[in-house]
């Protein structure tokens, strides 16, 4: 009965790690492998070249980013340059940040000018380095 008990518990153990593990992997595939909040930053950027720049895109290209977009998914040349530079994903991170900052600290209108300067120089850097 002892070591019966003790399998249990190893066996209990090992399903609650397989279950954490399995959890783990529906988030990555949710999000394509990418921290959460740069792939939520990315989906805006990717939409927001989209309307601005639909009449000028491949149509090929247009559909696959549309139904990619309805899926909450980006597209898949996207989330290859995410995933190769890690840098790109910080500095949607940092986008997220200051877009918090923008919303919820009381900044004076100098420090909120210069905190929507900043926020537009890194927009259009990773919106440049992505090719959106």
């Amino acid at each position: 009965g002892i070591s019966n008990s003790g399998n249990n518990n190893n066996s209990n153990d090992l399903n609650r790690r397989l279950s954490k593990n399995q959890g783990a992997s529906n988030e990555a595939d949710q999000f394509q492998g990418l921290d959460p909040i740069a792939h939520t930053v990315a989906l805006g950027l990717v939409r927001r070249s989209l309307m601005t720049s639909a009449s000028s895109l491949d149509p090929v290209e247009a559909a696959a980013t549309v139904v990619a977009l309805a899926q909450n998914q980006l597209p898949e040349r996207v989330a290859k340059m995410l995933l190769l530079h890690p840098g790109l994903q910080n500095l949607g991170r940092v986008i997220a940040f200051q877009r918090r900052s923008l919303a919820c600290l009381p900044l004076d209108s100098e420090a909120a000018t210069a905190a929507r300067d900043s926020m537009d120089q890194m927009t259009a850097t990773i919106m440049c380095a992505l090719s959106l």
